[in-house]
């Protein structure tokens, strides 16, 4: 009975996906906001490959006043950012973009790490660092762009106002093993 119950946990160990939260541990330096792969200095999430375990990390370093993110929003320079939500991540085919995909469809999840700040996983607060990762077995090879969706919140008269906004669009590459170029010797 012992050695069933053994082996049913060591199954289980070896069959079930392990996902672990990433750390906020990227050095931004003196910078108020930002993020790594940053999308406005070309970065992009690393490659992958296609049936292969993928894990690729967002850090997020985010601003404590909303005229840190756009000086021209019509917002008193001590208007707090309450914080940023993540409200989707959309993969989106640059072969043919005017076909995305859900990353579900795409064999992959978003883990994010608020660092138990909020009791919405995928919620952020203003003036704080944090992290979300990119992981899952990609089931679709090919070239594609990560549109992400995000809600800063803020108070406007005393009440709750939230806007959404593309944060930005990373590329990510899913292949195959081995050599894809026909050209190589």
């Amino acid at each position: 009975m012992m050695k069933n119950i053994f082996i049913c946990c060591l199954a289980y160990l070896l069959i079930a996906p392990i996902t672990a939260q990433c750390t906020a541990d990227f050095d931004f330096g003196i910078e108020t906001y930002g993020s790594s792969p940053d999308p406005s200095q070309g970065e992009q999430f690393e490659p992958g490959i296609t049936d292969e375990p993928y894990y690729d990390v967002l850090h997020l370093l985010i601003p404590t006043y909303v005229l840190e993110i756009d000086s021209t929003l019509p917002f008193s320079p001590t208007a707090l950012l309450d914080s940023i939500e993540l409200v989707s991540l959309v993969m989106v085919d640059l072969n043919d973009t005017l076909i995305s995909y859900t990353l579900e469809d795409m064999g992959l999840q978003v883990v994010c790490n608020n660092n138990d700040d909020s009791n919405y996983p995928c919620s952020f607060h203003g003036g704080n660092q944090y992290c979300a990762s990119l992981e899952g077995t990609p089931t679709m090879s090919g070239n594609f762009r990560a549109d992400i969706t995000v809600k800063g919140w803020t108070l406007v008269f005393g009440f709750p106002f939230g806007q959404e906004q593309l944060f930005g669009s990373l590329f990510v590459d899913f292949g195959v093993e081995g050599c894809m170029d026909i050209n190589a010797t």
